[in-house]
């Protein structure tokens, strides 16, 4: 009984969002000369109609499965009543019928914001839906022959996409049989020509085309087995690649990205639907609520496929949202009908997996990207969403399209876009975005990241560069100082703690340098782009660090000739960036891989002088908020014995002198702390160079001479000569300066 009766409330709420659906899909379809938002919100609601009728042809099932399909359909009926009820009026006249008065009663009474956010939720309801269905479906599917085969691939896959839990990948009852035997043949078939990979390329191309559409199983069925016969050969290179790693023959330093492919075919074989050429940017659920990132993880690999390159680039979240009261709304759908709607925010964490693929094939005109998107909420529901595969346009560096974004001519690329001169998806040789020439101009990268263009999308600096000189959007704003773009990229979805090589990420580039414009990018990032967890300590299990585990506090602390210019310094920028960071949550505590803490960091980067002496007062604070002046780190050298130069060779030693030691004794003495417990295994002696001078050293005592203990340079503290000094740094390694930062 109790199966009966969520099958019954299930075909009542599917029955009524289905009716609400279909007469909005018929209001939408009478505007024939409407504008894109229109279009797309019409692309939307047919596809849910879609999704609808097929979830009422559904068995019975489980009840708990029927009640969970059905809550959904229950939201889903009571936006689409309220959507309906908007667009009503459009219907009132018959004798106004005609297309275009349609549409001017249509713009007169809803804008474009609207109806871009019908078709938001219009398409987190469609996302729900499929996912429930493909899960509904794979049940269904265990029962059937070869099925169980199928659910358990279904459940590896889930376990691959999520870092803790394991969640199920999409499936689908009626897969085409065309599609099982292309796939099974890509799977088995031993290789793939060089021509034949070059030769499904130049087909993937053609069958997605450059209109924008949403497609079902069948209509984007070519599409699908073309991508699957190119990620064949890339899985199997990756479980090559994956054999060699267990006997030491593969080096990593991208990692296997096996489990990526293995996710996004699976995804692909069995969507309902795809996006095609889609020019919005995806939605996720993370995005919809106020959240921040505790965990990332993220993975970027190219393959070579001969003719064919595919760049493979995922990103694992583990994402904390607040935790709000849950109330019931009630929606009246008809006269007989009403619905209990849950509404606020309940999970407190979700766990989402995006990848996105980009096949490229030398001296093509295009190329083919392919993204999806899956996360887990706490409640064990998952949101799916379809995915997607674009192409792009290769076109020369000096086309107009990048010449109009690189000026900000927004209206005349808007008019070249409209017809059919570019496309908002191009790219140039280099594999610039229209974003990437847009920078100098923030509006223009708005409008054109509500287009869809990728905010963290990595590039080439230009034609010559290698992958070592990939930067972000959000890189190029930093060293250009584009603060009003950096801003824009960051309330975009900009990420600043991507580390490309040899640049670092933008938050740990903005936290090294003392500089009024690394301050401005610094805030903005803590300000607007707290959601990636940038101030998260090491105990919290966040990965925002870069290369030898540096927490941003850490970056602020090295204070390098390479990572500062000591003419933009003044004293209390340090203390000012510093106290900033603590105050934004960031721990005086943390520590490096090594082990080392600020302290340690600021006296292994031995910064010149000039920079020394700026940042007393900054050493000082750390120490007065919590600093460790007695820590070692896993090596066993102390902040002392990196201060009085024990820890580094000898030409390191005599470029400064005994100018860190000095200053050392100076922030202890400041501090109140003893110095004599710090320097009796470490007796001063007086060394000057050219760089380091007796003026310098009255210029770190200055105003507290009289407790210098050695103001007159002779040795301190006296010795007598059985005394042993430093027995346990015998036979430790020395170094100079940091090895990872300095290639040593």
């Amino acid at each position: 009984m109790e199966i009966l009766g969520a099958a019954a409330t299930l075909i009542t709420l599917v029955g009524a969002a289905l009716a609400s659906t279909q007469a909005l899909h018929q209001v939408l379809s009478a505007i024939k000369n409407g504008s894109q938002a229109v279009r797309s919100l019409s692309n939307e609601v047919e596809l849910l109609q879609h999704l609808l009728e097929r979830v009422s042809q559904l068995p019975i099932q489980d009840a708990s499965e029927m009640s969970g399909m059905a809550n959904q359909a229950c939201l889903c009926a009571a936006d689409v009543v309220k959507f309906k009820s908007r667009l009503e009026m459009l219907t009132h006249s018959g004798a106004d019928s005609r297309s275009s008065r349609l549409w001017r009663r249509a713009k007169a009474s809803i804008n474009e914001k609207d109806l871009k956010q019908m078709q938001t939720v219009i398409g987190m309801h469609v996302s729900m839906l499929n996912l429930r269905l493909n899960l509904l479906q794979a049940k269904l599917t265990a029962n059937m022959t070869q099925a169980p085969q199928i659910y358990r691939l279904l459940q590896q896959v889930g376990n691959d996409a999520d870092m803790d839990e394991a969640p199920t990948s999409s499936t689908s009852l009626r897969t085409p049989p065309e599609r099982k035997e292309v796939y099974k043949h890509t799977t088995q078939s031993t290789t793939l020509t060089t021509t034949d990979i070059k030769a499904v390329f130049g087909k993937l191309v053609r069958s997605a085309g450059h209109k924008e559409r949403a497609v079902d199983s069948e209509g984007g069925l070519h599409i699908t087995q073309h991508l699957e016969t190119l990620l064949g050969p890339a899985q199997r290179h990756e479980c090559e690649a994956k054999e060699g790693k267990t006997n030491g023959d593969f080096i990593v330093t991208e990692g296997c990205v096996l489990e990526e492919l293995k996710l996004v075919a699976n995804m692909l074989s069995f969507a309902p639907s795809v996006y095609v050429n889609k020019s919005e940017p995806p939605i996720t659920l993370s995005t919809t609520v106020q959240s921040h990132i505790v965990e990332q993880h993220r993975k970027r690999k190219t393959i070579d496929l001969g003719e064919v390159n595919l760049t493979v680039s995922s990103t694992k979240r583990r994402v904390r949202c607040p935790q709000q009261r849950r109330r019931i709304e009630t929606s009246i759908i008809d006269d007989e009908t009403t619905i209990d709607t849950p509404s606020g925010i309940t999970q407190n964490t979700v766990r989402e997996f995006s990848t996105a693929l980009l096949f490229k094939m030398a001296k093509s005109r295009h190329a083919v990207e392919v993204s999806v998107y899956q996360s887990l909420l706490p409640s064990d529901s998952f949101v799916c969403a379809a995915p997607r595969v674009s192409v792009i346009n290769i076109r020369p560096r000096n086309s107009p399209v990048f010449q109009l974004a690189a000026h900000g001519k927004t209206v005349e690329l808007m008019a070249l876009v409209s017809r059919g001169g570019a496309s908002w998806r191009d790219h140039d040789t280099r594999g610039w975005s229209l974003l990437h020439y847009a920078l100098p101009h923030p509006q223009l990268c708005q409008f054109l990241i509500q287009r869809g263009l990728d905010v963290d999308e990595m590039v080439l600096l230009d034609e010559a560069s290698t992958a070592d000189s990939s930067v972000t959007p959000l890189h190029i704003s930093y060293l250009r100082e584009l603060h009003g773009t950096a801003e824009i990229l960051l309330r975009g979805g900009g990420d600043p703690t991507i580390e490309v090589p040899l640049r670092h990420s933008v938050l740990h580039l903005a936290s090294g340098r003392q500089t009024s414009s690394s301050d401005t990018i610094l805030k903005h990032i803590f300000n607007i782009g707290a959601y990636y967890g940038v101030a998260t300590t090491r105990a919290s299990g966040a990965s925002n660090r870069q290369l030898g585990g540096w927490s941003a506090l850490l970056s602020a602390c090295y204070v390098g000739d390479n990572y500062i210019d000591a003419s933009d310094s003044e004293p209390r920028s340090n203390i000012r960036k510093i106290s900033f960071l603590l105050e934004k949550g960031c721990s005086v505590y943390d520590t490096a891989d090594d082990g080392s803490n600020c302290l340690h960091v600021f006296f292994s980067s031995r910064p010149s002088l000039a920079v020394g002496y700026s940042w007393k007062e900054a050493i000082v604070y750390l120490i007065r908020h919590g600093a460790d002046v007695c820590g070692r780190d896993h090596r066993g050298w102390s902040v002392t014995s990196l201060a009085y130069g024990e820890a580094f060779d000898d030409e390191c030693a005599q470029e400064s002198g005994s100018y860190f030691g000095d200053l050392w004794d100076a922030v202890l003495d400041c501090c109140n702390r003893d110095i004599l417990e710090f320097r009796k295994d470490h007796p001063r002696q007086a060394r000057y160079s050219e760089e380091y001078k007796r003026a310098d050293f009255e210029k770190l005592w200055e105003g507290r001479e009289e407790r210098c203990p050695y103001w007159d340079d002779n040795p301190w503290p006296e010795l007598d000569a059985t005394t042993e000094l430093n027995p346990m740094h015998e036979g430790r390694v020395k170094r100079c300066r940091l090895p990872w930062l300095h290639g040593k």
